[in-house]
């Protein structure tokens, strides 16, 4: 870099002015880096547009296993067997979990895994449709609220089946 300032800065080498011979090229080059720099498509502000964005499809299924037991299984694939007395129980995974039933269209899920979250399951009076409401109450006062909504893939009564989202 020495040697090029040099190179730059004197008037004449050899009876040549480099400026003269290099200087419109030195010139493009730091603007096109420039340019290229600036058109670059990522660099900028985001906002996120929820109606222009792709929404993820999400698979839950809720079985019924006999005496106030069900197997819940959702997006990732991992089950949980859980018994509707509202008792938590310790996951294969480590987190606190209970269920229970409210009334014949309302369950709730209450999950600690460092992070608290009670879910509140809702089915339409038509068994088509199930709203999950989820309110996150976090350490550090981060607290939010989700709702997604799943239709019914497969045969079934109340809360039990096959459900895919619809609305994130």
């Amino acid at each position: 870099m020495g040697a090029l300032l040099l190179y730059l800065h004197c008037p004449t080498i050899m009876g040549r002015n480099p400026l003269r011979l290099h200087g419109p090229w030195l010139a493009a080059l730091f603007t096109g880096t420039n340019l290229l720099a600036a058109t670059d498509p990522f660099v900028g502000t985001w906002i996120y547009n929820n109606q222009k964005s792709p929404k993820p499809t999400i698979r839950y299924a809720i079985k019924d296993l006999g005496g106030e037991r069900y197997s819940l299984t959702g997006s990732t694939g991992v089950t949980v067997e859980v018994k509707a007395d509202g008792v938590p129980i310790k996951t294969a995974s480590g987190d606190i979990v209970s269920f229970k039933k409210l009334d014949e269209h309302d369950w709730e899920m209450v999950r600690d895994d460092g992070q608290k979250m009670v879910r509140t399951y809702n089915i339409s009076e038509d068994d088509k449709t199930l709203t999950l409401h989820d309110v996150f109450k976090g350490e550090s006062g981060n607290n939010y609220e989700t709702t997604a909504r799943y239709a019914r893939l497969t045969p079934g009564k109340s809360i039990f089946g096959e459900w895919q989202s619809f609305s994130l």
